[in-house]
This record gives C-alpha cells, structure tokens and sequence, in this order.
C-alpha cells in the first residue's frame, strides 16, 4: 500500500549480512547489518514521508519488475511516484530462493548482479541520509525473480522514501511492526489505530530470517481488508502473468473490478499464422477470423507472444450477445493498438446491425472518432485530438463514467464529452479492425491490436503510460465461493496450499456442440488439438456446458512437450472425470513413447484394474500401481491420482484404491507430446466422455478419502499478479 506517513514515526529492525560480492556499494568491504533504525515524518536524514508495501508471487521461474515511478498504483487509485528511495526490504515467505536486480537505482553501484534470498528470509537495504534518487525517465525498476524451476515463490516487498508533495495526500501512515510476536498479529486489522503503530524494544531481537512487515491502515481507511496490502500490479516476464485490477485514479470508481464486469478479454497469443484466440473473460465467447486477420510473431507484441494483424477486409469478430450490449451504464474499451498507417480513417473497433443502428470508434489522422448512431439518428458524434505515429504501440481506452465519454492514450486524458445517450442494444457480433461507416460500406483497420478487454458497468482509467502487463484472465466466479468443493487442498491434504504455478493443465472441455477445440486454464495456456472425430458433447457433462467425446477407435486430444510433464520425484495430483461408453481397456493420460516412457495412467479391462505405471529411464517400466476396479458403464466417476511425500495414491469417487505405494523414483523426462485418450495414438482408445481434467506439478492433494469437488476448478490467474 502507498500511503504518506504523517504525524508518526515507525521503528524499522532488521539483521543480514551485506558482502562485497553483492555490490550493494561499489568498491566497499564485507559489512553487516544490525541495527534498529527509527524513521521519522519528513524529508531529511533518518526521515520518509512515502510508505508502500506489495505482496507478490511467481510462478516457477518466473519473475515481476516493479516501477517505483510512475507504472504502479495504490489501493487508492494513485500512481505510486516517489523522488527518493530510502529504504528497501524484501521478504522470502517461500520456500524457495528469490533475488533481486535493479535498473536504475544506485545502491547496485552501476552493475547488474544479483541479490540472492533464502528461503524463509529476508533483506534490507537502506541509506537513511541520503537514499537514492527515483526519476521515471531512467526506468527505476526493481525485479525479483525466482530462481527456482521446481515450485512457485512468494514474497513482501516494502518501501520507504521521500516525496515532496507527499503532505497533499490525504491518507496516513498508521503503523509498521513485525507479524513474528503474536503481540502484533491483530495490526493487518484495518481498524487497527494509529496509537498501535510504534514497535516495542523487544522487536530488534528479530532477525531478517523471520521478520514480516506488514502495512496495517488507519482509522480512516477501516473499509480496506488486510489484503489490501496487496494491491498493486507487478510486471511480469512470463506473457500470461497478468493483472485484472482496477487502475482507476479517484476520479473513477473506487470499487474492485469484478470478473462479472469484464465481458471480454483478448490476449491474442499463439504461434505465428494462427488463426484462433481465446476470450480469457467468464464469457468464454467464441472468437471467428475472419479474411486473412491472423496472429503474428514478426512484429514484437505488446504482450505475451504474438499481436492480431489486421488490414482490408481482415477482422476478428465476437459471436453476438447482450455482453456488448452497453446501454446507459458505465463501461471501458481498450486495447493496445499500433497502426501501419495514421494519414487516414482506421476503424479499432465497431458493432453493427445495419446502417441506423451502430456504433465504432476510428482514428481520422488527428483524432478519436466515437460515433453512435440510434434508430437512424447520430446520437453521439465526439471526437479527442491526439498525434501518434506509424508502427508504435498505444494504449486506447474509452470510458463512459456516468455520462461523460473519455478517450486516454497511454494513461493521459485526451478529452471528455458529456452525453446521456445510450448504446443501442444490438444482435450483431462485436468486431475488432472492422466498422460500418455507413451507407453500408464496412472500412477496416491496417496494422495490430492486442490485449484487448471491454469491461461492462465499470469505468476503469489506465495508469499513467498504459498497463505495464497483460490483465489477469477471469477465474470461474462460482468456485471462489467453494469450501471442500474448492481446487484447494480438503482437510485430509497436506497443509501446503496449491499455487497456480503447480497447476499445469486445466481442462473445462466447455463449449458448443460438437466443436473441435478447447482451452487450458492454467497459465501455461497449452495448445490442445483434437485428433479424428473427438469433440465436444453438450449431451453430457458433469460441469459448465459439455464434455471431450471419444470414439474409442481414433478419437484423442494431445499437448505439445513441456517441462510441465516432467514430474520428476515432486508431489503432483492427476485427476479427471471420466464415463465410458464402452468398458474397454484405454489409456487415459500418457507420455509414453518407445524411448521416451515417463508415465501413463489407464484402465485395464482384462483385470478390472486402474493402474499408473512409471519410468526412470525412458525405455522401460521402472514401476506401477495396480488396484482394483470395475468401472459401469454409462456412469460418471472421479479419478485421481496423487503422489504425496513419496507416497502414491489412487482414489475412485473420493474413495482410495487399496494401499498408498512408496515411489521414491525420479521420473524420466521425456520429450513425448501429452496424450489424452489413447496410448501415443496408436492404440488403447477410449470410448466414452472425460470432464474436468486437471493435472498438479508440485502439490500432492489428498491423501485420504474425501468428498469429490462438486464445481469446475478455478482458472489460474496469473500467479505475479493473484494478490491484486
């Protein structure tokens, strides 16, 4: 949180030792730290003004660059700028090792090594008297990465500098302590009051090993949870590490964005010529290319790993409904666009019915252009004057917040009109690089847009300069109201929870009848292809809309090969719904080849078995677990499989197979594609339907019977960003 410190003091203790190899001064000599600093309100020596804490968490070897001007904003909506660093501490809370780099900021002396954090640890780093100087201009950054490849990370980060018109704010600092002295563990309370704020001498007994610093609000701001500590985004290395916040300076909303409002949310990732996106959004609305609109590679994308090419009669269109229908209400509209040519009329965005009812925004050569028409009337017509450039990257956003209309080009307002007309309500798709600009006549768009996202009842204002990432994609909204239904572990787990980054694969298999695709919903968003006539069947399902239907003779879906398959000697949890048509023998998750045998998981008829088999070294069967089962026919069941602290376990309908197996093997890692449905798609075909199939790295779920979830997993969102 960034909040000004005003009235108070705070008492900030730490330990840690600093070495030379760490250059956290150029040219200076092993030193350490031991010391309790007491930081005062102002400007000067031993003094700060500008608090702000984040809590931040990665996937596996992911990392987040942090912006300390001008790219963050706080839980109020204010963009987090100061003019001088202070002080700087991060907390390891995993358990994994983290580290730190800068740009920009002086205490790296000019070089760019690492700061490395134990697990469980953490480092200060400050210079009360003078600090170093913060200037957007130099890219002041810090990044934390996770140096780790086998699990996710965690971590606090707070700051303390001087800015100086900090006195303007009109929020305050309430206090700073230690959560290590159960004394203190009620201070996250955002009722807690300033009277609370000044730590105890007890406190410089903390060493940084076990200190968690923690913002806690005053009085005045007892309507923030404790989360709220939380609320900024992080830029993320990895394309899906993104953030669905709200941005909004004070002139907005105040309230969260919810995953309702967000009605349509468009990465545009994939491979080079691909013709299909994924609408990340609740919505989940089906997105047609249309011409010869594709995704490119060539041109370096805002985000994530390809943009949408557009040019003459190429556009992209999101099938009909009343998402867009945007009325009187509030609402947002934004994308990254970059134009090949800016001389003339280039049509973002539009929808369209027929020439009286419609409704587009274009750029004509010096301006914005929103207009709406009603039934035959014009109803609103405004334009906001700007200058851009050929082939660079903008973020437009337009707003309706109440009744005005606002256009912001990278975070700056451009212009506001005020209109009480409405949108009219449409049956016509929504298209991306193509509008009716009457008379019938549909104009087109030359260049890319990406990351494009339509929030519904909210007006969200970007940051200053744009968004830094792509937003965070829509979780299932009803299973973030689930208890032992939940994707988190149940009682009868061990008590680590699940991280996004252990879950690998996540599978709905929602969507139209008889369609030939699906999405993942995990951050590694892996491609899932359909191979003969497997589809999807909205005829049965446990789940959302349809299930994946399998012919038992050709039918299957497989995943390209990834570090994701390579479960090694870790903890994982592969667990699915399953019904067969027909009780045959089938192979119903593998990658398993001649010489890259790593893991299969199948029923076998002739035995009435489930069975998991395993290879170390890629060529043969170095183990497996066989119990026993007599699956009927036409009946959905539950299927798991869990390895937990070298223990293997099956479970049918919540119920374990037999007796845990010990495994204390390293599995192979094999370059094999992921099947599902069948062994390498050569034989062992499955008949019937599989739902809700989801697949942990990292996290062995249960470990005794359990109550089988009775709702779709949550999607991942992107773990840098899950805390705002």
């Amino acid at each position: 949180m960034a909040q000004t410190l005003t009235g108070t003091s705070l008492k900030l203790s730490y330990t840690g030792t600093l070495t030379q190899t760490q250059h956290l001064l150029a040219g200076s000599t092993a030193f350490s730290i031991a010391q309790i600093n007491q930081i005062d309100n102002g400007t000067g020596t031993n003094e700060a003004n500008f608090v702000w804490s984040y809590t931040g968490s990665m996937g596996r070897s992911g990392s987040q660059t942090i912006d300390l001007y001008g790219s963050e904003v706080d839980i109020f909506g204010n963009v987090v700028q100061m003019d001088v660093l202070k002080c700087l501490v991060v907390e390891n809370t995993g358990d994994t090792e983290i580290s730190i780099t800068t740009n920009g900021i002086g205490f790296l002396g000019g070089t760019t090594p690492k700061i490395h954090i134990g697990a469980k640890s953490a480092q200060a780093i400050s210079d009360l008297d003078d600090g170093w100087a913060i200037s957007g201009g130099s890219a002041d950054t810090i990044t934390i990465t996770n140096e780790e490849s086998d699990d996710g990370a965690t971590y606090r980060l707070l700051v303390l500098g001087t800015k100086a018109d900090a006195s303007s704010s009109s929020e305050s600092y309430s206090s700073l302590s230690s959560d290590s002295s159960s004394s203190e563990s009620s201070s996250e309370s955002s009722s807690e009051s300033s009277s609370d704020s000044s730590s105890d001498s007890s406190d410089s007994s903390e060493s940084s090993s076990s200190s968690g610093l923690k913002s806690s609000s005053s009085s005045s701001e007892s309507s923030e949870s404790s989360s709220s500590s939380s609320s900024s985004p992080a830029t993320s290395s990895s394309s899906s590490s993104s953030a669905l916040k709200s941005s909004s300076s004070s002139s907005s909303s105040s309230s969260e964005i919810t995953e309702t409002d967000m009605v349509l949310l468009l990465h545009f990732n994939g491979t080079d010529g691909q013709t299909s996106a994924m609408d990340w959004s609740n919505s989940e609305h089906d997105i047609t290319f249309s011409g010869s609109a594709e995704l490119d590679t060539d041109v370096t994308p805002k985000f994530g790993t390809a943009a949408l090419l557009l040019g003459d009669n190429n556009y992209v269109t999101a099938a009909d409904s009343a998402d867009f229908d945007l009325g009187g209400g509030d609402f947002t509209i934004d994308c990254q666009v970059r134009l090949g040519s800016v001389g003339g009329n280039e049509y973002l965005w539009g929808r369209q019915d027929d020439d009286n009812n419609r409704y587009y925004l274009r750029w004509t050569g010096s301006n914005w252009q929103l207009i709406v028409v009603d039934t035959g009337s014009v109803v609103v017509n405004t334009t906001f004057s700007d200058s851009i450039s050929t082939n660079t990257w903008y973020h437009v956003a337009l707003l309706r917040d109440g009744t005005d209309y606002k256009l912001y080009r990278d975070g700056t307002l451009k212009g506001t009109t005020s209109d009480s007309d409405n949108f009219p309500d449409l049956s016509s798709g929504f298209d991306i690089g193509r509008a009716n600009s009457g008379a019938g006549v549909f104009d087109y768009m030359n260049g890319h847009i990406d990351e494009f996202r339509i929030l519904k009842g909210k007006a969200d204002v970007p940051p200053v300069g744009g968004p830094t990432q792509e937003y965070k994609n829509a979780a299932v909204s009803s299973s973030s109201s689930s208890s032992s239904s939940s994707p988190t572990k149940s009682s009868s787990s061990s008590s680590s929870e699940i991280t996004e980054g252990d879950m690998v694969l996540l599978l709905h298999y929602n969507g139209d009848d008889a369609a030939t695709d699906t999405r993942d919903w995990s951050n590694s968003e892996h491609p899932i292809t359909f191979v003969g006539t497997a589809q999807l069947d909205t005829a049965q399902k446990v789940f959302g809309t349809a299930s994946l239907l399998l012919d038992g003779n050709s039918d299957y879906n497989t995943a390209p090969d990834s570090d994701d398959w390579y479960l090694a000697d870790n903890d994982f949890t592969i667990d699915m719904r399953v019904r067969f048509s027909t009780v045959q023998t089938c192979v119903l998750m593998t990658q398993w080849s001649a010489t890259g045998r790593s893991f299969q998981l199948l029923y076998d008829d002739g035995g009435n078995n489930l069975k998991f088999i395993w290879s170390t070294n890629g060529t043969g069967e170095s183990g497996s677990k066989t119990e026993s089962w007599s699956p009927a026919q036409d009946t959905w069941y539950h299927i798991a499989v869990v390895r937990n602290s070298d223990e293997l376990y099956m479970f049918v309908d919540g119920t374990e197979l037999g007796t845990s197996t010990s495994i204390t093997d390293t599995l192979f890692n094999s370059d094999e594609l992921l099947y599902i449905g069948c062994e390498q798609g050569t034989g062992n075909f499955m008949a019937g339907w599989i739902d809700e199939l989801r697949m942990l790295n990292g996290s062995g779920v249960w470990t005794s019977n359990f109550t089988p979830p009775t709702q779709e997993y949550k999607n991942a969102a992107a773990s840098s960003s899950s805390s705002t």
